[in-house]
Parts: structure tokens; sequence; C-alpha cells
């Protein structure tokens, strides 16, 4: 080991201190928030049954329910950890002498939630904004699996790829449906036409922070097949800004307000750690009408493609410009060049947020889509989180998005013209799925806005007023 010069060999400079203090405050917060990880509670004679999908509901350890004399184990407590907690530790080894029921382990869980969201806030006010990104990245949100970012490559890894579910996997109620959909080129459009099923396993819905039901969709989503770019860049409100290759929408805004004041500018993350939506592990969750839709890296899509091996291509956005995978061509005009991970370039604020009637007050964290500002060439994508470059695709090159490995990890602003067909399938016709619920301004919200403006709806970030 390299000794530190000084007459103390022992005494380690300013910015030694910084960096083992950070360390120790992540690993100890590392230790702490395993401690939430969500496991499947079996009894010692061995896994609880399935529900019966056309009995009552509240049966599943995901689900709350009343208790009824079969929730408590007849032969001892649950084996493999209650929910929140891993197996082995210290609490459990108390609770584990002690018969819960189900509707007991759902308190258990929410006052663990309580406490880790507590935890999360007074650790997030003490770091730089700096610290504050890249802790809210490694953090899990409650109930969430841990062990990585929360989105990027390395979001819930648990083995090869993008991730591996650890929850609801084959009890959704999508598992039951099936996937149908079709992209046909008709004159210059180009047509993704589907009934909104995954073609992958999801989540458990519904659940405790978003009470919907998966639904088949009718989706006709239309696009220029050769798009141009506007005069004047699109800033996207409630509504998909592009639909992926297997007709699921990637729609980043949540229909979720400070205030459930609509006006108020400041729209919720549904990405923040500090905001639960009953997000899957390809964070996507349901809206009440049953649509399906991702709010950020769509996992299992992105291990099925292989995303990690070549420049991927997994949607079209509103406009007609391709959407790819984080890996791409680090040099955009090299297709030999090796594959590199994009990150965008936008921070988080500094400073702390109006309070009082002008806003929530408290540090810029994430928590709001206003957080965050765009700041030119500080990251290796564009204001639309797209560059230009030749892709597999596009051997001459296009413009084209790219989902980050950082916020906003799916595009708010488009480069082109949006087509009216995206517009139909946002949020405008129902409150948030669950969670915060959003609050609507009468009537409604407003067509698509000016160029250069909003795209159906309040400000995505930038501020109150939607202007940088």
């Amino acid at each position: 080991m390299k000794k530190i010069k000084g007459n103390n060999p022992t005494k380690k400079s300013g910015k030694s201190r910084w960096k083992a203090a950070l360390g120790l405050t992540v690993m100890g917060l590392t230790g702490a928030l395993v401690f939430y990880q969500p496991t499947v509670a079996q009894t010692k004679a061995g896994p609880r049954p399935p529900r019966d999908p056309d009995g009552p509901p509240g049966r599943n350890a995901a689900e709350a329910g009343p208790p009824r004399p079969d929730d408590a184990p007849p032969d001892g407590p649950p084996q493999g950890g209650l929910p929140g907690m891993p197996p082995g530790g210290p609490l459990e080894e108390v609770l584990s002498q002690v018969h819960l029921t189900a509707q007991q382990q759902q308190q258990v869980q929410q006052i663990l939630e309580e406490e880790h969201r507590r935890t999360r806030s007074r650790i997030s006010e003490i770091l730089t904004p700096e610290q504050r990104a890249i802790f809210q990245q490694f953090t899990p949100p409650p109930g969430a699996p841990f062990g990585g970012p929360r989105n990027g490559p390395g979001a819930g890894r648990s083995g090869p790829g993008f991730g591996r579910f650890q929850r609801g996997q084959g009890n959704s109620s999508a598992a039951a449906l099936t996937n149908r959909v079709s992209i046909t080129l008709e004159g210059i459009y180009r047509y993704v036409r589907s009934n909104g099923i995954p073609d992958h396993a999801t989540g458990q819905f519904p659940n405790r922070h978003n009470p919907n039901t998966v639904q088949e969709q009718d989706y006709t989503f239309r696009m220029l097949a050769n798009p141009k770019p506007a005069a004047q860049e699109t800033k996207l409100g409630l509504f998909p800004f592009a639909v992926a290759l297997n007709g699921i929408a990637f729609d980043p805004s949540a229909a979720e307000f400070w205030n459930n004041d609509w006006n108020s500018g400041w729209q919720y993350d549904p990405l923040s750690v500090n905001v639960n939506l009953g997000l899957d592990e390809n964070n996507a969750h349901v809206q009440p009408d049953g649509a399906y839709h991702y709010h950020g890296l769509p996992t299992a899509l992105m291990n099925k493609l292989k995303a990690t091996s070549h420049m991927t291509l997994i949607g079209y956005a509103a406009d007609g410009f391709p959407l790819y995978a984080p890996y791409v061509y680090a040099n955009p005009n090299d297709p030999k060049s090796a594959l590199r991970a994009m990150k965008s370039s936008y921070r988080l604020k500094t400073g702390t947020r109006p309070g009082g009637d002008k806003g929530p007050g408290g540090v810029y964290d994430g928590t709001f889509t206003a957080d965050y500002e765009y700041v030119a060439g500080s990251g290796d994508l564009d204001e639309c989180n797209g560059r230009s470059g030749v892709t597999p695709e596009y051997p001459h090159g296009t413009y084209y998005y790219v989902l980050s490995t950082n916020w906003p990890i799916i595009p708010r602003v488009l480069k082109g013209t949006p087509d009216a067909t995206f517009l139909r399938h946002g949020h405008a016709n129902g409150p948030g799925p669950g969670g915060f619920r959003g609050g609507q301004r009468p009537g409604g919200p407003p067509p698509f806005g000016r160029p250069g403006r909003n795209f159906g709806g309040p400000p995505p970030f930038g501020g109150p007023g939607g202007e940088q």
C-alpha cells in the first residue's frame, strides 16, 4: 500500500477522508437497505399454494386482505423470510417465534417501508447533489430488489444481462394473455398495432401501490417512416414518447403532481426513490384502463433482444425517429467501434426548491422532474436524449434516440413532429395509476402544445411554467 506523505503516515488527506466517509456511509446504508429486500414467505410444509384467480383478493403475499384462520401457518412461522426481511435477519429471528397472519405481515412490511423511506430522506439531506444522484441510483425504493442501480445496465442485477425477475413472475394478470403486435409500412407512415400485452413476464398486478389489472388494448400508433427534425423541438406531456417493438408504450411521465395541482409545474418523477407507484422490475406498471407501460429501462425486453451484445433497436418515437437501447457505437459514425452505454446531459439542480405556496421545498433530489436541468455537453446526448450517426438499421445515418443509463432514461423531448395517434394513449382520461393521485385540471389536459413547448399538457421538467 502506498504511504501517505506527511509526518503522520496514518493521517489521510481531506479528500481521502471524504471518500472513506462516503464509502462507509454507502456500505452502512447497503447493509441497512438489504434488510428491506422482499422475499417470498413459505411455511415449513412448503410454499403456500397459489391463489385461485377466480377467488377473493388478498391471499397472495403481495396483496393486502382481511385475515382468516388459514393465513397463520399451522406448523410454524414462515421460512425464507417475512416480506421486507432477509432470512436470518436479527428482527426476523424474533418475529420468527411469532405466528403472523397475512394481514400482520402486511403491517410489518408497511412499517419497514416507512422507516426505509425516512432513512433515505435523512441521508439525502446531508449529501451534495452529485452524491445524492449516485445514492439514488444505487439504493432501491421500498419493495424493490436490491443489488444494483434502479435503472441502467446493472438494475436489479442477479445474473447475466439486465436483471432477473424476483417478484411476481407467473402471477401477473398479463400471464394468461398473449402478445400480438404488427409493424407495417403504409405509404409515408409506419404503423405499430398491438393489443398492449407484453411479450415477457411482469410483476404482480394489482399490487399495494398499483391497484390496476393488465388488460388488452387496441393500439394503433402511427409515425412518419422518414422523419425530419422540426423547426422547434416539442416537450412531452402526459403521453407516450415511443412504442416498443413489442407494442408496449414508453410513457415516462406520471399523472401525479404536488398538491394535486397540474398547474404547479411540480410533477412527480415515477422513477424517484421517494415515489412508489408500484413499478415492477421492468420499470413498468398499469394504468386504470389496464394499459401496461414502461417508465424506465424495460429489462426483460432488453434481455430478450440481447441488448448488451449489439446496438439494439427497441422502438420508434412519436415523431418516427428510432429509439435504441443504452449500448450504441462509441463512435457514432463507425459501426465497427466498441459499444458504450450512453449518458444523458441532464443533472440535478443545486440548492433547494421554492417552498410555501410556490413549491414543495426541500433539496433537489429527483423527486420531481423539475429537479433536473439540461447542461449541454455534459453527457453523450443532446436535449432530446439523442444524437446522429449510423445504426444497423440505418447504415447511411439518421438521428436516433437512446435510452440513457441516467435520468431521464426515456427521452422527454421530441426532435421531430409527434403524430396525433400518441395523444390518444396517454394519461388524459384518468388519474394516476396508484400511490399519489393525479390532479387534473377541469376538462382534462389540453391538446398538443405549440412546438418548442409542451406535447399534451403540463411542463415535463425545467420548473414551473415549463421553461428551462
